[in-house]
């Protein structure tokens, strides 16, 4: 029967159901600037029900599929003989900590500047204990690891699934992280960041985004002499999703120019606990601890040097990640962002109090089938995972090209069928000069980095 998690399908107890009406309209509605054309997203088929419509995109990145019978009995098993003793060892471990935070308080420094080495040591010491133990307490005993970690990266990027991430990243490196700013206000997370020098970012605020730059530009640049910052890892989707597919990229991590290391995080099952992350945050928690055992596997891409096009173009850095990652971890890709998640939930409960079902989500490898050709080429030293460094050699593409992957939404499918057909000429020809617009077949593109969203963690 597979592996089935043991979590609680809720879908089970809705046996009614609905005709599905579908239309292959190639491209969503232009005035919802996260619908764009299927260059970018493959997953652009609109889903009807009566008067809602959905993106089968938004289905295959933020839905749950529905679960076994076996599933829900192991669940249950799993409630009544695991969860007692997990939940136990889970708040005695945070009381631990929340102790040791008191006892450091008077000797850190909130003043956003690096901490102390001594302190930073004890810091380390404790969060990792802590981190390792809430990935024993949710089942993983193991985690395998392929590729070599950077230790020379000052930045990691990383595809986003749960709060068990966090836990991944803590243990293994301890970093700074960007958060939301309801994290940062949290009585519990909200000093621990501090400890950790995190950022904190208002997700649906993108005026502060040039300060939050500014920190970031500041904890990635290595003193000659001195205490330094500690390694800063961002989640360039901004939200969790299912971990089927890599979401939009926020610029945020980009605009820098600096090294990165791409860093997947990939759950080896159908039905992984983290993909309750998108719904249910207590439930995920839930669903989690109840595991008898769950199985990661991290893999470290060479760290990436983009080229002076890519500093100059940060949406075409991120492009180029995006897709090396995607490669990688053979993800589908969808161009869709917190406010489609947002979107999609509150649609669901309209449809949940017709006693309407939502469309699963599809296969993970079928969506890695459905991504087209990139843009830009991916090269095989950017995902070799025995390699420590890649230096890109990206040269600027045609104004076409460029349009597609800095604009959201373009004109037309037809110019941007046109501008796929130009991939194949020669881009070392005469670069255009890296200005903040620039005039394509679709007219004017902005290219206005610093007032976009940040990456924050969900």
């Amino acid at each position: 029967m597979g592996r089935d998690w043991l979590i609680l399908p809720k879908a089970l107890l809705n046996l009614r159901s609905t005709r599905l009406l579908s239309s292959n309209r190639p491209v969503g509605d232009m005035t919802n600037p996260t619908q764009t054309t299927p260059l970018l997203d493959s997953n652009s088929k609109i889903l009807t029900y009566d008067d809602i419509t959905l993106q089968q995109g938004q289905v295959n990145a933020y839905e749950i599929p529905k679960f076994s019978c076996f599933g829900y009995f192991k669940f249950i098993l799993g409630l009544i003989l695991l969860f007692p003793i997990r939940a136990i060892f889970a708040l005695t471990l945070s009381f631990i900590l929340f102790v040791m935070l008191i006892v450091h308080l008077p000797f850190l420094n909130y003043k956003d500047k690096p901490h102390h080495p001594l302190m930073r040591l004890i810091v380390c010491f404790w969060g990792k204990f802590w981190a390792r133990g809430m990935l024993l307490i949710n089942g993983f005993w193991f985690i395998r690891e392929r590729g070599h970690r950077d230790r020379k990266a000052r930045l990691i990027v990383s595809n986003h699934q749960s709060c068990l991430d966090m836990f991944v990243f803590l243990y293994k490196c301890m970093p700074s992280f960007v958060i939301g700013e309801i994290i940062a206000r949290n009585g519990f997370l909200g000093p621990l960041s501090k400890t950790i020098n995190c950022v904190a970012v208002d997700r649906d605020a993108g005026g502060n985004s040039s300060s939050v730059l500014g920190k970031l530009k500041q904890r990635l640049t290595v003193p000659e002499t001195g205490r330094q910052f500690p390694v800063v890892c961002m989640f360039p989707e901004g939200a969790t999703g299912n971990g089927r597919t890599l979401n939009y990229f926020h610029t945020g991590a980009f605009v820098p120019g600096e090294p990165m290391q791409p860093i997947l995080l990939i759950y080896h099952e159908k039905y992984n606990p983290s993909q309750w992350s998108v719904r249910s945050w207590p439930f995920h928690y839930i669903t989690s601890m109840v595991q008898l055992t769950q199985w990661l596997e991290i893999r470290y891409l060479p760290t990436y040097y983009p080229s002076e096009a890519e500093k100059q173009h940060p949406r075409l850095y991120a492009y180029n990640i995006k897709q090396a990652m995607g490669k990688a971890g053979q993800f589908g890709q969808t161009e869709l962002g917190y406010k489609d998640r947002k979107d999609l939930e509150s649609k669901r409960k309209i449809l949940k109090k017709r006693h309407i079902p939502l469309p699963q989500p599809e296969a993970q490898d079928v969506l890695f089938k459905q991504v087209p050709e990139p843009l830009t080429p991916v090269f095989d030293d950017s995902i070799d995972l025995t390699k420590r460094e890649y230096h890109s050699q990206q040269q600027l593409p045609p104004p076409e090209i460029l349009a597609i992957i800095e604009a959201r939404p373009i004109e037309s499918t037809k110019d941007a069928e046109e501008a796929r057909t130009t991939i194949g000429m020669d881009h070392t020809a005469q670069e255009p000069s890296p200005s903040t617009e620039f005039q394509s077949s679709q007219g004017v593109v902005s290219t206005d980095y610093a007032a976009e969203e940040n990456s924050t963690i969900q």
